[in-house]
């Protein structure tokens, strides 16, 4: 065991050197320091709503649409040229053109927006809330009942006012953000190992290690140990950086056996891949095999995913779900048996 230990410290000593497997790690660090920063850029795409935007842009309407009109409180323009030319000249942000409008059929209605970002943003918030508007004075015309919409009670049944889109920034940092920076340290420490033990048989120091006491499985499992050491090493960083940004981790403890669980999963798949030889087939096996597997992680809430999502979120988890990952962790030992094939052929 004290061997495996060396061998197993002095490649992880070798490994710190590559500016490669630095960077990789650097940019997953990265990720979890700014994870406010980057969660609320993603906000913003997909909910522009988030930017506290001003509800004010200077739109025109062309068509003959008095409901629309009063509504939008907008330019009217005669002709979509005259308002193409006020666009183009930066006068309005946005054309909505409505040639008729109809008060008991379908209306299409077309809008031009800005190549500007945030202009096309600002307009496009304005405008939402406007149709919302236009859409309940349509349903009042045509004796068509309002939405009432979706009402939220506490447990003391007193009505809480829940913002739209609520739901946005839990699922964006505890079914995205997490399960990325758990998948990304195990296709990290997976391809370090699958590294260490391909070096090993190019260069052919194996044949001098093995020349040693040292056997191939403790050979294998001293690379094994590297990168399972590193992968604690990392999981606790990027949660530490997370709480810092504010992102409430619950259980986390359970969140890093979950990792390492991960972890160890994609090491077991690496040692298959290094049968293939060199590190370019073993990496590009590796690669294609975790292509593959990666959806079945999101496939169940029983997967490693599924509840690495649910236990830093602070919701109910199977504790039988737990202990079967748990209970993956010794698949690294087939996986080493069949890898120390590499070093008796």
């Amino acid at each position: 065991m004290h061997r495996v230990l060396a061998i197993a410290l002095k490649d992880l000593r070798s490994v710190l050197k590559e500016r490669t497997f630095l960077m990789a790690v650097a940019l997953q660090l990265f990720v979890a320091m700014f994870a406010s920063v980057l969660t609320f850029g993603l906000l913003v795409l997909y909910n522009p709503t988030y930017a506290d935007i001003r509800e004010t842009a200077n739109v025109g309407l062309v068509g003959d649409a008095p409901v629309l009109e009063s509504v939008l409180k907008a330019v009217k323009y005669d002709s979509i040229q005259k308002a193409m030319e006020d666009f183009k000249a930066g006068k309005i942000e946005a054309i909505v053109w409505l040639p008729k409008e109809n008060l008991s059929s379908t209306n299409f209605v077309r809008i031009y927006l800005p190549k500007e970002e945030i202009t096309s943003i600002k307009a496009s918030v304005f405008l939402k809330n406007r149709f919302i508007e236009y859409e309940k004075r349509m349903r009042e015309l045509r004796g068509i009942p309002g939405d009432s919409g979706l009402k939220i009670y506490s447990t003391s049944f007193k009505k809480e006012d829940v913002p739209e889109g609520a739901s946005i920034p839990f699922k964006l940092i505890y079914v995205a953000l997490i399960p990325l920076l758990m998948l990304t340290t195990a296709a990290t420490v997976a391809g370090m190992y699958i590294d260490l033990i391909t070096e090993e048989v190019e260069s052919k120091t194996s044949y001098v290690l093995l020349a040693s006491p040292l056997t191939p499985l403790e050979l294998i499992t001293s690379k094994m140990l590297a990168a399972m050491i590193l992968s604690a090493a990392l999981t606790p960083t990027w949660i530490v950086l997370l709480i810092l940004n504010h992102v409430e981790v619950h259980n986390y403890l359970l969140v890093v056996v979950i990792s390492l669980v991960t972890c160890a999963i994609f090491i077991s798949i690496a040692s298959i891949a290094t049968l293939a030889g060199d590190r370019e087939k073993a990496q590009l096996v590796f690669s294609l095999a975790v292509i593959a597997i990666i959806p079945l992680f999101f496939s169940s809430p029983l997967t490693p995913v599924g509840l690495v999502t649910r236990i830093a979120a602070g919701s109910p988890f199977e504790m039988y779900a737990v202990a079967a990952c748990i209970a993956s962790l010794s698949m690294l030992y087939p996986a080493a048996l069949i890898s120390q094939k590499l070093f008796r052929s």
